[in-house]
This record gives structure tokens, C-alpha cells and sequence, in this order.
């Protein structure tokens, strides 16, 4: 199997060129290579390599930027996906794509289930489910992925952001009222790598999947969990966990309005491999012990 990979510098785009080679034959572009928000950019590349399945890791995805830069959100969140869609059907190749929780309000209580109704509160979201209506409108055989809070030790996320504040304040003020769960991106490409991996011989539905890790917490509740690990795993901090105060979101402000809801319901993936997902705690841990690690042999 020929895999093109584009956005393989990204957060999870670096840890699927990780993975990936498993299966076949990977070739990989990012940024620098291909610009995404040009079509003719987009379609020489994927002339170029002929892949039998191309995995889309590319996305804009500064929420807040995106409130004051929608055309370009919008040309790389959607628009290049027609051209991707049509060339995945011209050569018959399936396309895995990557989307968001954010395509929902958050008002529900419980966890999304795929057949929700989307209803994006921001520029970001909009993009992205534009994005996917696109792909579903295609005629290409697809898989989206909905994932929600990614972390990783690659990139900036909010993993980072707590650990290098924590080293640099002596008190934090985190949003409380916002649930979810965070998923990592080293388990965003195993499944990845599972499900390409059945395309081969009993391959999933075209459609949305959720794609996250179990368990739920809070932001707050998530900053003082990196704090105590970070304590834990020997990084020295200004802080300790009791100097995180909650506080609203309505008290934080933020450009871009996001949802109190981020939690999905990941069933339906889980009963079409067969694996039940592990909850969220032990991934985060393998993170911050890698982000640490790197901290420490600088």
C-alpha cells in the first residue's frame, strides 16, 4: 500500500510518520513542501505520488486566529478538501481525515454520539465542519476522525503551556466549567494505523467516527493532574497544585467562544475494532514524562 501522509510536521502529523511505515510504503509532505491553501499546489502532489490512501493531518488550528483570519481557515480547513476528495476518488484511494469536537456547541450533557447535530460556536469549528461536509458530499471512500483536547510532546498544546507556566509563576487561574477528555497524539496514529491496517482486507464504512480517549475531566482538574505528575516525574516547578485556582469561562476571555462539552462517545469506533480504549490518564502520563525528559537532558 502507497500512504501519503500531508501535515507530517504537525502535532500529529510527526507522531503518524512514526507509525505509519508499518504499513506500506510512506511518503510525506507538510507546509514547507505543499502550500495547502492552493489547489493546484494540493493536486500536483497527490499526482505526483499516486497514493492508495492519503491521511490528511493538515489543519489550521488557532482557534482564537481564526476568528479574525477566516478566508484562510476556511482554505485550509475545507477548501483544499475538494480537490483531496476528487483525486482520492479518481485513483480509487481512500482518504483518512481528522476533525473536531469543536464542531459542537457543548450544550449537551452527555457525551456526542456521531449522529448528534453539529452546531459550531466559533470560525474554527465552522471551518471544520465545512471540511467534512465536503469529504461526505464526495464520491471517495473516507473516514473522518472527530478527536477533541489533543496533546502530544511535539507542538504546542496545553501539556506545555501548564508546564512552562508552572515553571515561570508562582499561581495559575484554569477554566473550570469546561469538560472533556484529552487524547494524545501517539494514540490518535495507533488507531490510525489500525484502521488503515483493516482497510486491507475488512474495511470500516465510509463515515464519522469519534475518535477519543476515555474518562472526563476539566481543564482545571487536567492543569493540577500535570502539575502533580510534573512534581512526580523530578521537574522542578515555582507551583504546586494548590496554586491553581478555578475560574469560569465567562471570566476567561477568549476571541473565540468554545464548547463546555468536548466529551464524544467513541462506541461505534470501538466496536468496529474490536478494542475497548484506554482511558485518558496513562497516555497523558507516557506525555508528560517524554516532555520532562526532554526538559531535563537540555
Amino acid at each position: 500500500m502507497k500512504i501519503l501522509l500531508l501535515g507530517a510536521s504537525g502535532q500529529v502529523g510527526l507522531e503518524l510518520s512514526r507509525v505509519l511505515p508499518r504499513l506500506g510504503v510512506l511518503y510525506s509532505c507538510n507546509r514547507g513542501e505543499v502550500d495547502f491553501s492552493k489547489i493546484d499546489s494540493v493536486r500536483h502532489v497527490l499526482s505526483l505520488y499516486q497514493p492508495d490512501c492519503i491521511v490528511n493531518a493538515v489543519a489550521y488550528t488557532d482557534v482564537d486566529a481564526a476568528e479574525n483570519n477566516k478566508h484562510e481557515a476556511f482554505s485550509v480547513n475545507s477548501e483544499c478538501l475538494k480537490v483531496i476528495s476528487e483525486e482520492a476518488f479518481k485513483r480509487n484511494a481512500w482518504l483518512i481525515h481528522y476533525s473536531t469536537d469543536y464542531v459542537f456547541d457543548g450544550r449537551k450533557s452527555s457525551s456526542y454520539r456521531e449522529i448528534d447535530l453539529p452546531n459550531p460556536l466559533n470560525v474554527y469549528g465552522q471551518s471544520k465542519l465545512a471540511g467534512e461536509k465536503i469529504i461526505q458530499d464526495s464520491a471517495c471512500k473516507y473516514i473522518i476522525f472527530r478527536t477533541s483536547w489533543v496533546v502530544g510532546s511535539h507542538g504546542q498544546n496545553f501539556i506545555k503551556s501548564i508546564i512552562n507556566l508552572s515553571q515561570e509563576r508562582d499561581h495559575l487561574h484554569i477554566v473550570n466549567d469546561q469538560k472533556g477528555a484529552p487524547t494524545t497524539a501517539s494514540f490518535i496514529a495507533e488507531i490510525t494505523s489500525k484502521v488503515i491496517d483493516k482497510l486491507k482486507t475488512k474495511p470500516l464504512s465510509s463515515g464519522i467516527y469519534h475518535l477519543s480517549l476515555r474518562g472526563e475531566t476539566t481543564w482545571f482538574d487536567l492543569a493540577k493532574y500535570i502539575i502533580q505528575c510534573s512534581e512526580e516525574f523530578g521537574l522542578g516547578l515555582n507551583l504546586d497544585s494548590d496554586s491553581v485556582f478555578p475560574i469560569s469561562t465567562e471570566q476567561f476571555s477568549t476571541t473565540a467562544k468554545r464548547p463546555l462539552n468536548s466529551l464524544l462517545s467513541t462506541r461505534k469506533l470501538e466496536r468496529e475494532l474490536d478494542y475497548n480504549f484506554p482511558h485518558w490518564e496513562g497516555e497523558v502520563d507516557a506525555v508528560i514524562k517524554e516532555i520532562i525528559k526532554g526538559l531535563i537532558s537540555k
